[in-house]
């Protein structure tokens, strides 16, 4: 079985193509032109590893003309991975990476002679603006998200649903949840999501008896706001299984990548604090035009604090039923982690 897989170098990616090696007779690697001496130097020494110049925002995908023979002549299965990922990020760039990529991959994917599955990874935030329990196969039709990364990844995903592949070609869809440092090193590449949250904590370890003096920690959150942590590592792990034993049932099929175990933002905050051994209960506190000033003040994007009040709840069933096998974490053992990933990341930053 051969697969072909795009993002290979990003957070995600980078973790998951060590753990495939084994898993396949050829693993074609997406690569940017300008990073194939690079990639090279990475993956050089596996005889299965197949790095094919090119970049999902080309119409053609792939650079060269024999690539993509081989590819299309070859390929069982796709995986996009690649994409681009800011809360900040314009209108532009949004659609181009996430929408455009996509199109551009499902183009390349009708082409291929023997594909059978078609995996497309985007992310549970499509869905964080609703209340309650979200069930995997909820239509996202209704997002109202403000921000144009979560936007874009909403129209991606529709895409990969409505765009017809081939006759016999499934596709399946990973909605990662917030996904964070690996859970044994906690390592990171920049702060975000959580980590705004950690790293104001660590810069108020010295102020520590002030805060405990204070007595309470503010946060705009509700007493339900949802945080549907996952660790970097746990996602590769899944996505191994996924792509190399799919479901075979239905057509499209989505699945929620995350944990059984799901917190809010005011336990995972409690936990943080506690692990800091600051002695103070957390407050919340409602959203309004001034907090969110404030929060961007301390270099918390504005666009994070719709997230901060979503209180959805997010159904595993699909994945809990189809992949019995994928290994649970504990967000409570995982945090300790988080922290030192994040302690470690500023210091190199100073």
């Amino acid at each position: 079985m051969n697969v072909f897989i795009t993002g290979s170098s990003g957070f995600i990616g980078k973790r998951l193509v060590p753990l495939i090696l084994k898993d396949f007779e050829k693993i074609y690697l997406l690569v940017r032109p300008q990073s194939l001496k690079y990639a090279r130097g990475q993956f050089g020494e596996h005889s299965n590893i197949i790095l094919v110049a090119g970049d999902i925002l080309s119409n053609d995908v792939l650079v060269n003309v024999e690539d993509l023979k081989e590819v299309v002549e070859n390929v069982d299965s796709i995986l996009h991975l690649a994409g681009g990922y800011d809360l900040e990020m314009s209108v532009l760039d949004a659609y181009t990476h996430n929408v455009v990529g996509v199109q551009n991959t499902l183009e390349l994917a009708r082409k291929c002679k023997r594909l059978k599955f078609f995996h497309h990874v985007s992310t549970y935030a499509i869905n964080a603006h609703k209340k309650g329990k979200v069930s995997e196969s909820e239509d996202t039709e209704g997002n109202i998200s403000r921000d144009h990364y979560t936007k874009s990844k909403l129209q991606g995903e529709l895409l990969v649903k409505k765009t017809d592949i081939g006759s016999g070609v499934k596709k399946r869809i990973y909605r990662p949840g917030i996904v964070v440092g690996d859970s044994s090193q906690g390592r990171i590449e920049k702060v975000d999501g959580p980590y705004y949250f950690i790293s104001f904590l660590l810069k108020l370890e010295k102020h520590k008896a002030m805060l405990e003096k204070f007595g309470v920690f503010p946060i705009p959150c509700t007493k339900s706001s949802s945080l549907p942590l996952v660790p970097v590592d746990t996602i590769a792990m899944w996505l191994q299984v996924a792509i190399l034993k799919p479901s075979e049932s239905e057509e499209t099929k989505t699945y929620h990548f995350l944990g059984k175990e799901q917190i809010n933002l005011r336990q995972f905050v409690e936990m943080c604090l506690k692990e800091l051994d600051i002695q103070c209960s957390v407050m919340p506190i409602r959203s309004n035009l001034l907090l969110r000033k404030a929060l961007h003040k301390i270099g918390i994007p504005e666009q994070l604090t719709s997230y901060m009040f979503s209180e959805a709840n997010f159904s595993t069933t699909n994945r809990r039923s189809d992949f019995p096998e994928l290994k649970e974490f504990s967000i409570q053992e995982l945090v300790p982690t988080l922290i030192e990933g994040a302690r470690n990341y500023l210091k190199g930053k100073e």
